[in-house]
């Protein structure tokens, strides 16, 4: 049984985030299927969809915006975030910090073993919004 931080540290990380598996270089002999089609445009009736789906007390991610602003704001939000999507597909960018992401692992209180913790994930809300729609 780990006794120190440092020992338990090394237990925990090695629970959440076991060694990666040694693959092959995927390019080596494969056939790959033609690409598909382009990503359809988003349309504001998906993202107010979207926003309308955000639970407003949940924690607020990398960017500190809480989702009540969002869910509070869709009205004024909508057509920016249109335009913003738009020109974001049109041109095929990504914005990095869109990508970015917390992971925060909790101990539940009263629980001894490694499956009793729980593990949250922030993610950065304007990006995740036109992934799923």
């Amino acid at each position: 049984m780990a006794t120190t931080n440092s020992k338990k540290g090394t237990v925990l990380a090695k629970g959440f985030f076991p060694q990666k598996p040694h693959l092959q270089d995927p390019s080596e002999g494969a056939i790959y299927p033609e690409a598909c089609c382009k990503a359809d445009g988003v349309t504001e009736e998906q993202i107010c969809r979207q926003l309308k789906k955000l639970k407003p007390y949940k924690a607020p991610g990398p960017d500190g915006i809480p989702n009540m602003v969002l869910t509070k704001c869709t009205d004024m939000l909508v057509e920016r975030l249109h335009w913003i999507y738009k020109a974001m597909l049109k041109k095929g960018l990504q914005y990095k910090p869109w990508k970015s992401f917390n992971t925060i692992v909790l101990r539940k209180l009263g629980k001894l073993l490694r499956l009793q913790w729980a593990l949250i994930v922030q993610l950065v809300l304007r990006g995740e919004l036109v992934a799923s729609t």
